[in-house]
C-alpha cells in the first residue's frame, strides 16, 4: 500500500469513528473532551 493510499485509508477510518456518547450523566465538559479527542492533524 502506498503512502497516499495509507493516508486516504486513515482519513476514511477517522471519518467513520463513532464518537456518540449515550451516558445519562454526560455534561458539556465531557462532550467537549470527547470532541477534542477526535481532532487530529488530518482534521476532525
Amino acid at each position: 500500500m502506498s503512502s497516499s493510499d495509507l493516508k486516504q485509508a486513515a482519513l476514511r477510518a477517522i471519518s467513520l469513528m463513532d464518537l456518540t456518547s449515550l451516558n445519562s450523566d454526560d455534561h458539556d465538559q465531557r462532550i467537549i473532551a470527547l470532541c477534542q479527542q477526535a481532532q487530529t492533524v488530518a482534521g476532525n
